[in-house]
């Protein structure tokens, strides 16, 4: 049955045919888990991770089939909700965690991948130490894969920034947010402006209580240059700012 939402009755003019077949399945005996999961809008691309690598499978009008197997670097391990694809299936971006023993240090790596050319655009190492080990908790990205943000865990000694968002081809982070605690969830908006991360008052390996959530506004389009500054013809420079602020250019 199908129901709207508002109006508590079917749709008029909405037919949805569930026929409960399955399109595709991936069985891997090796590995753990296969929690990790992605699916772009259209639906004609799904990322998965299984057994050291993440694997893209695309429709290709009658069956998904395998366009690319992403090594992930030896030893780290993908976290559950730590792959993300974006709306078109052109973008994929994951989180991989590594954990040594007995020294509790990890390393949390993020990484892009641009799937139509299986070429990586980013790659960001990040290094930590204490009992509290780090990991990648969520991943998302705009519907252009153009921002992604990722959240972590954390550090005991509280040096790695639990929010990190970056741009496609960049691996230099271009905002980073430093929490009390473990965020453990993040959303982005369609145009990827907009970044949404909610976080524990603690560590996720330690007690407390509380927690909170913060909404960043990435700045975007805050310059427009509109001409070309010749003789006699002058461009057009306009600032961007929030009413009642001050706005200036150095």
């Amino acid at each position: 049955m199908l129901l709207d939402r508002d109006a508590r009755r079917v749709p008029p003019g909405r037919i949805i045919l569930a026929t409960g077949a399955t399109l595709f399945s991936f069985f891997d005996p090796y590995y753990v888990s296969n929690r990790t999961v992605a699916l772009s809008g259209d639906g004609r691309t799904l990322a998965f991770s299984a057994d050291g690598y993440v694997l893209l499978h695309r429709w290709n009008g009658t069956a998904y089939e395998l366009v690319h197997a992403q090594p992930i670097p030896d030893g780290g391990k993908v976290q559950e909700r730590s792959i993300a694809l974006s709306r078109d299936g052109n973008t994929c971006a994951w989180g991989v965690s590594f954990f040594t023993y007995p020294v509790p240090s990890t390393e949390v790596w993020t990484q892009c991948l641009d799937v139509p050319t299986h070429a990586l655009t980013m790659t960001e190492k990040v290094s930590s130490w204490g009992s509290y080990q780090n990991s990648c908790t969520d991943i998302e990205l705009s519907d252009d894969g153009g921002i992604i943000a990722v959240v972590q865990a954390g550090d005991e000694p509280d040096v790695v920034a639990e929010l990190r968002v970056f741009e496609r081809e960049q691996s230099v982070p271009i905002y980073t947010l430093n929490l009390p605690g473990s965020a453990l969830d993040v959303d982005v908006s369609s145009d990827g402006r907009w970044i949404l991360a909610g976080s524990r008052s603690t560590h996720v390996h330690s007690a407390g209580v509380g927690g909170r959530v913060d909404l960043i506004h990435l700045a975007g389009d805050e310059l427009e240059w509109h001409g070309v500054p010749a003789l006699g013809q002058a461009a057009e420079l306009i600032v961007h700012g929030q009413a009642g602020q001050l706005a200036g250019l150095l």
